[in-house]
């Protein structure tokens, strides 16, 4: 390797295509599925940290050697207007 970042697929996160019909309740429907995955797909990106925030983690931090890590999740505001 020549010290260069790698991407590894860990995943593929479905595609949820528009409502087909145009009413309300089509595009109510469309908009509770993607709400759903993306809460899906944050309670699996963020389960390691939800862990360490009760626990703590111990790291290794350049210059400081190994380091304990307590991360707290503050808040997350997601704003999807263009789906309503």
């Amino acid at each position: 390797m020549n010290g260069g970042s790698v991407w590894v697929t860990i995943g593929y996160i479905e595609h949820v295509p528009k409502a087909e019909e145009r009413s309300p309740v089509a595009r109510l429907e469309v908009a509770d599925i993607r709400n759903d995955l993306l809460q899906w797909c944050l309670a699996v990106a963020l389960q390691k940290l939800i862990a360490a925030t009760a626990t703590g983690i111990t790291e290794e931090c350049a210059g400081h050697g190994p380091v304990r890590f307590v991360p707290r999740i503050v808040g997350l505001t997601v704003d999807w207007v263009e789906q309503i």
